[in-house]
């Protein structure tokens, strides 16, 4: 069973409760950030295309409280996160 729900427990139960805080910061970090850089986007389909991504990666968190059948797109779910996070860090940077 690998729910998003059972991640953070996962992650507590096997290296601690700090590590589950840890990877709850980290995906409402990404949210916060990709809500503020959508907002101030200038080029529209790199609007479209960080919603987009934005949208999956919460979807999928949201679908992990409700669903634990998530395992076969869970990588998917985390190349996406990975393009995501590559997104914000460029548009922070820049």
């Amino acid at each position: 069973m690998h729910r998003t729900g059972a991640i953070f427990l996962q992650s507590a139960l096997q290296t601690g409760i700090l590590s589950g805080i840890c990877l709850l910061m980290f995906f409402l970090h990404y949210i916060r950030i990709a809500v503020r850089n959508a907002k101030t986007e200038k080029n529209r389909e790199k609007a479209m295309f960080r919603t987009g991504i934005l949208l999956s990666v919460t979807g999928f968190l949201l679908m992990g409280l409700a669903n634990d059948s998530n395992l076969a797109v869970s990588p998917l779910f985390w190349c996406i996160l990975g393009m995501g996070i590559a997104m914000e860090t460029e548009t922070f940077y820049s």
